[in-house]
């Protein structure tokens, strides 16, 4: 569960592999959104990977352009995917 100012905001499921660790899903509540909680969530995500020297891989579908553009801004880059799933790698 994501919590902010002692609320409920969302979830994240997070699957750490012996060669990456996976971001399986993250939700951030609609009212929430924009306020930098997903972002604060991914970074923690980063330095915990880079602290253990693997990358961060994730899928998120193709049309959500926030997302992506979210994803972008925080350093990953495109690694493969198709016209519904896109799949997105962070390396430190």
């Amino acid at each position: 569960i994501i919590i902010a100012g002692g609320v409920d905001v969302g979830w994240l499921v997070v699957a750490e592999l012996p060669d990456q660790i996976r971001i399986v899903e993250i939700m951030v509540r609609e009212d929430y959104r924009g306020q930098g909680v997903g972002s604060s969530i991914v970074r923690e995500i980063q330095h915990g990977a880079r602290c253990a020297g693997r990358p961060v891989r994730l899928g998120v579908n193709s049309t959500n352009a926030a997302a992506i553009r979210l994803y972008e801004r925080l350093g990953f880059r495109l690694a493969g995917g198709d016209e519904v799933q896109l799949e997105m790698v962070w390396e430190c």
